[in-house]
């Protein structure tokens, strides 16, 4: 299976017979949210239930690592 950013990749790897995944391309992963990643988790897990756990060691990570962005709006404690 081929996760991937590319239309043109993943359409190679499914015409050979083979599963693939597009993803938004990691340049904007900031302004995404977790359905992306519940969709792939749910295609290769199926009976293992999805679940993202917002802890505060992740947001302060997340600011250190990009000081000028804002936090992705699934990352935001509530």
């Amino acid at each position: 299976m081929l996760v991937d950013d590319s239309k043109r990749h993943c359409e190679f790897v499914e015409s050979i017979g083979l599963k693939s995944f597009k993803v938004k391309p990691y340049v904007t992963h900031m302004d995404t949210d977790p359905s992306e990643l519940e969709e792939l988790h749910k295609l290769v897990l199926p009976n293992v239930p999805f679940s993202i756990k917002r802890q505060s060691w992740i947001t302060k990570k997340y600011n250190g690592l990009f000081k000028k962005k804002p936090l992705p709006v699934w990352l935001k404690q509530s």
